[in-house]
């Protein structure tokens, strides 16, 4: 199931992944794959992210454009380590939040266009993550404004996928829903100064709140089903929603070779495992998809789709499998 279909295919719920020449990641900091440091200090490792991440081979580096290789060695979107070169199709800001996104989606349409890709007939895969920073003061690491509402979330958001599908065609948007706070800021704050506290008192249940408000706003969109076209779809991968807690190693520990040095963001093993679990995720149906898997585990096999939907899972071919 690793060749491509025999003609380009005309659907969204027909895309095979070697179908795929084009590989796009929009959002905040947990694509660009960070260096350790103070949030000003950190710039962006693209080279090392879990999605667009495009440093040597699979057997090298895990990542999803690294596996998407394997099935289509012509395509285009990857990033190298440090800075930007011209194929980088990863648009993700460090610090940014949902109202970002509509600006971002612009972005990744002139990269796109720059380097000749073909935004009617090239298949792409558009990753989008986002919320960390709308979460605004309820994080004692990121407390500089007030946060979003789960509303004003979704309101961006639509509005990002709004811009994309006016200006691209024969896309597939993959939203990651947002993760539960313990997964990485609880593990940031564990960093902070002994004596360090939130700008707001009892922020810590709000603020597991407004994550699972933003979760579900996204699988909102999906279900809703307002953007879905013949050549069009929004899916949801939920794969870091059942993280209740970070990751940690064998004397109970925040896991040193999953997060970087200042806990702030994830190692370039953090995001192999990562890689692993999005993948996964993609092949998986939609409504049968895994959202505890088990990220720690680098034992972890990426599978390979399944002969019933060889395709990438959307809600239109879910029935496939069913």
């Amino acid at each position: 199931m690793t060749l491509p279909s025999e003609s380009v295919p005309k659907s969204v719920d027909r895309v095979r992944p070697a179908d795929i020449k084009v590989v796009a990641a929009m959002g905040d900091s947990l694509l660009l794959a960070p260096s350790s440091g103070s949030l000003k200090e950190s710039y962006p490792d693209r080279g090392n992210s879990f999605v667009t991440g495009a440093v040597g081979s699979l057997e090298d580096h895990v990542t999803l454009f690294n596996i998407l290789r394997v099935f289509n060695r012509n395509i285009t979107g990857g990033s190298r380590t440090y800075g930007t070169f011209d194929e980088d199709l990863n648009v993700a800001k460090l610090g940014a939040d949902s109202s970002d996104l509509e600006r971002q989606a612009i972005e990744l349409v002139k990269r796109m266009e720059h380097i000749g890709v073909d935004l009617e007939d090239d298949w792409k895969l558009i990753t989008i993550f986002i919320g960390t920073f709308d979460l605004g003061r309820l994080s004692c690491v990121y407390a500089d404004k007030m946060p979003h509402s789960a509303t004003e979330l979704k309101f961006n958001i639509e509005n990002a996928l709004t811009r994309l599908q006016w200006l691209t065609k024969r896309t597939i948007v993959s939203i990651i829903a947002m993760w539960k706070p313990q997964f990485l800021m609880d593990v940031a704050e564990s960093s902070l100064p002994r004596g360090s506290t939130c700008i707001l008192k009892g922020s810590s249940k709000r603020r597991e709140q407004h994550c699972e408000e933003y979760a579900k706003v996204v699988y909102e969109i999906q279900d809703e089903r307002n953007f879905d076209s013949k050549d069009f779809t929004v899916v949801v991968q939920g794969f870091l929603e059942g993280a209740h807690d970070g990751i940690r190693d064998e004397q109970g520990k925040y896991d040193s070779t999953f997060y970087t040095k200042n806990m702030k963001h994830l190692t370039r093993y953090g995001h192999e495992l990562l890689a692993k679990a999005y993948w996964n995720s993609l092949l998986e149906p939609v409504g049968k998809k895994n959202l505890t898997p088990d990220i720690a585990n680098y034992r972890t096999e990426l599978k390979c789709p399944d002969k019933r939907s060889p395709y990438i899972q959307t809600i239109g071919n879910r029935e496939d499998i069913f």
